[in-house]
């Protein structure tokens, strides 16, 4: 019963966003992070990650939604992000946008609830493609701290 729940949400939202323009991104993982300052580690060590965006324009009036997760292994721990924001771009075309949601990370034994931000601008370089850079203030509300993290990537259109 479950399966067929997930399976029918999945229809739902991929037939709501049908007449929408959508798009799936590509992008680093955050630049800056943890806490109130930057983090550069040059420690040996092995990590591994794969992660996904997708994203639906116009979906809410004028507001695009952007969903994405990563699931993430270093050190011998295993981590999950999953997220969701609500972006609305100034303009058509080439754009600066801002918007923020909600974002959950599992890992470690624990689990933390991040409010974050997004500035971006993205220019697109041909009808269905285009790259963009982005920042992202984030507040931990499970830890009270803040953190600045950043991306740049491209999004293809589909």
């Amino acid at each position: 019963m479950r399966k067929f729940a997930v399976l029918a949400m999945f229809v739902l939202l991929f037939s709501v966003a049908s007449a929408q323009r959508n798009w799936i991104g590509v992008s680093t993982p955050g630049l800056l992070a943890n806490g109130t300052g930057a983090v550069i580690s040059f420690t040996p060590g092995f990590s591994l990650s794969l992660s996904g965006v997708v994203g639906f324009e116009r979906l809410l009036g004028p507001l695009d939604l952007r969903a994405g997760g990563a699931l993430g292994a270093s050190g011998g721990g295993f981590g999950l992000l999953l997220g969701a924001d609500v972006l609305y771009p100034l303009n058509a075309g080439d754009s600066v946008y801002f918007g923020g949601g909600p974002h959950l990370i599992f890992g470690g034994g624990t689990a933390a609830f991040l409010l974050q931000g997004a500035v971006g601008y993205e220019r697109f370089v041909a009808s269905n493609w285009s790259w963009f850079v982005e920042l992202n203030p984030l507040f931990n509300f499970t830890s009270g701290g803040f953190g600045l993290t950043g991306q740049f990537g491209i999004n293809v259109y589909l």
